[in-house]
């Protein structure tokens, strides 16, 4: 008797032999629709559901935290909620506005530079962006007080103040300014160094002695005018910073405030307020009230701290000595015994009398001339002669012009009750929040999108890191796609006498962990001299001994009877592999490449001990190195960044994920 053969179609392909009845599959669920009816079926599905559902709200609530926190600054980095306020409320993006100006400067001094303009006394930029936090100003009381209120420019009286500060703010000279907004201006400044030299770096390291080597290693010049020590430089960069400096809009330029700095000396001094008001017989209630003024006040005792912060502590810039050139000139006579010859040896001029030598409100910078200057200055001057041209001065002889002398307009307009024109307060933060209002959506898409930029640019200029990054990925994947099954296939169809040690092998590789691989691994490499290689990277991790043994229990548990009908119809066995074995564990695939993809992209340890060359570095080495210098809100603009590439890759495997949540069954 003839038996029956059944003929396969010579193109064979799994979905044709799935409409057999002898050799179909199908694919059947956990919990079928007859127990779904039962009700411990629904409560099974109920109790899968509410655990699904807190395990993504455990993972949904960081990453919603994450995101927050990566689109703050030093204001609000702290903050616990999930919608950046400063997108909807004016308030917030005042604060962080504030936070942006006043942080950069001298970044050790913290929030002690932001009371120095705000005569404040906020501790951290953390707690000054609380909601709970004002920024506040000054408004006259009927009784002739000033009473603290917030700012709010829908106060006409505030409204003036803040216009009339933006007009005053561009009469200032450049001794009296110094900046603000540093981490913008920074990159403002690497765009025009790259104009300025033509994207050569190595033009911009001959000229300027620097040693970077890349654009954003190089920083501002040193620029500190509330020291009495500093001076601008005159190397090639500070002369051509200045040139770049002039050019820049009134928005980063901040006003130097002495009343600030001498109530810091003040402080440091004699402490609280209530000493200084028990040594001076005065009745100040917080040390902001304690004012620099023009000329030395008549209290003795506040005369005496006057002129010994002007002596010693305040900057050059500020003094305006011409009245004493007189006493300087009868000081030389005294100090060199009359002996004009020493005093031109020394000078390196030829002075026929003392009163030729010439006195001015600036240090010389003549060697000889600028230490008896400084000498003078600080030991013998006399208080009388003396007057201080400082922002705070510049800023009443400014109101006294513009409304001719009229103080009680002045008072009128501005909402306030001084007794004189030197008394009217410089309002910083009306002018602040004047300009966050003309720029409100400008500055809200900077702050939304400025530290992924900071981020990408760290990225971009730091060697070859995306290239390295994709190299790599791409590598693991297709091994962990290609070696790897072709191994456990290999265990699974063919019957070998010693398949069960190779198991045994292979198991045994799964005890050891990877930190302890390492040292073995780095010798190796390094005895074959492929350190800073791509093969270092990629070769330790070709085969997995974890991934064989699970694909070889995979691939044991498809259906004998496709590949004895294939076998039947003489298809090889690259052609059931690819045909049969691949189609059918597509899920376990997706999960492998998905595995391969995350180890190899989030490794950071293994490749930066392979790979000491900044060039070789992957993406996960200079976020490391990143997160070391930033803050906390550029870090986590730099984790969601990284974050991205694997979202996408288990969106894209998603789907043949799942398939393997069902289990497949026979007919």
């Amino acid at each position: 008797m003839i038996r029956p053969r059944i003929l396969l179609p010579r193109r064979f392909h799994p979905s044709l032999v799935t409409r057999h009845s002898s050799f179909g599959t199908n694919t059947m669920p956990i919990i079928n629709n007859i127990e779904l009816k039962t009700a411990r079926g629904r409560l099974a599905i109920g109790l899968l559901y509410f655990i699904l559902t807190l395990g993504g709200i455990s993972m949904v609530y960081p990453f919603l935290l994450m995101l927050s926190i990566s689109v703050s600054n030093e204001a609000d980095n702290k903050t616990t909620r999930f919608w950046p306020s400063y997108l909807t409320d004016t308030d917030a993006l005042f604060k962080k506005y504030v936070a942006t100006k006043y942080s950069g400067f001298q970044r050790y001094l913290g929030a002690r530079h932001l009371n120095r303009h705000y005569l404040g006394n906020y501790y951290r930029f953390e707690d000054f962006g609380s909601p709970q936090v004002h920024i506040t100003t000054i408004r006259a009381n009927p009784d002739g007080s000033h009473a603290e209120v917030p700012v709010n420019l829908s106060e006409p009286e505030q409204l003036r103040r803040a216009r009339d500060w933006h007009a005053f703010l561009a009469t200032l000279p450049s001794t009296h300014v110094t900046r603000s907004c540093e981490a913008w201006l920074v990159d403002r400044y690497r765009d025009w160094l790259k104009e300025r030299f033509r994207n050569n770096l190595a033009a911009l390291r001959e000229t300027y002695g620097e040693t970077a080597t890349h654009w954003t290693q190089i920083d501002l010049p040193f620029h500190d005018p509330y020291r009495r020590e500093w001076q601008p430089g005159t190397d090639a960069k500070s002369r051509e910073w200045s040139e770049f400096w002039k050019a820049q809009p009134l928005s980063f330029r901040l006003p130097v405030r002495m009343d600030g700095v001498y109530q810091d000396f003040l402080k440091q001094r004699m402490g609280a307020v209530e000493t200084i008001n028990a040594l001076a017989q005065t009745q100040y209630r917080s040390l902001t009230e304690v004012r620099l003024g023009r000329t030395v006040p008549a209290n003795p005792r506040l005369g005496a701290w006057w002129i010994e912060f002007v002596r010693k502590r305040i900057p050059h810039p500020f003094l305006d000595v011409s009245a004493a050139t007189a006493s300087f000139h009868a000081w030389l006579d005294q100090k060199y015994h009359g002996d004009l010859q020493r005093l031109n040896q020394q000078y390196g001029a030829a002075y026929r009398t003392f009163h030729e030598v010439p006195f001015e409100n600036r240090k010389p910078e003549r060697a000889g001339a600028d230490s008896d200057w400084s000498q003078f200055i600080t030991t013998a001057i006399a208080a009388h002669e003396v007057r201080l041209d400082t922002v705070e001065t510049r800023w009443s002889d400014w109101l006294r012009m513009t409304y001719h002398d009229d103080l009680a307009r002045v008072n009128q307009l501005h909402g306030l009750a001084a007794r004189a024109f030197d008394e009217v307060r410089l309002p910083f933060a009306e002018g602040d929040r004047l300009f966050v209002e003309q720029q409100t959506k400008r500055l809200r898409v900077r702050y939304l999108f400025g530290n992924y930029a900071t981020v990408l640019a760290h990225l971009l200029v730091h060697g070859r890191a995306f290239w390295n990054t994709a190299a790599l990925c791409l590598a693991m994947v297709l091994a962990q796609l290609t070696v790897n099954p072709f191994c456990a296939y290999a265990l699974s169809r063919f019957p070998l006498s010693y398949k069960y040690k190779i198991l045994l092998f292979l198991i045994a590789t799964m005890t050891f962990p990877a930190e302890v691989l390492m040292i073995p691994n780095f010798l190796l490499l390094k005895q074959l001299r492929l350190l800073d290689t791509y093969a270092a990277l990629i070769l330790p991790g070709l085969v997995s001994g974890y991934y064989i043994f699970l694909m070889k229990g995979f691939f044991d548990s498809l259906p004998r009877e496709l590949f004895e009908a294939a076998e039947i119809e003489g298809a090889g066995e690259l052609r059931m592999f690819f045909q049969i074995a691949y189609p059918l564990s597509k899920p376990i695939f997706a999960v492998k490449a998905l595995g391969a993809f995350m180890a190899a992209y989030g490794g950071f340890m293994w490749a930066f001990l392979v790979c000491q060359d900044p060039d070789m570095w992957t993406v996960m080495v200079h976020l490391y190195q990143f997160q070391i210098e930033q803050p906390p809100h550029l870090v986590m603009a730099a984790l969601t960044l990284a974050s991205i590439p694997t979202l996408l890759v288990f969106l894209f495997c998603q789907r043949i994920i799942l398939r393997g949540i069902v289990l497949p069954t026979l007919k």
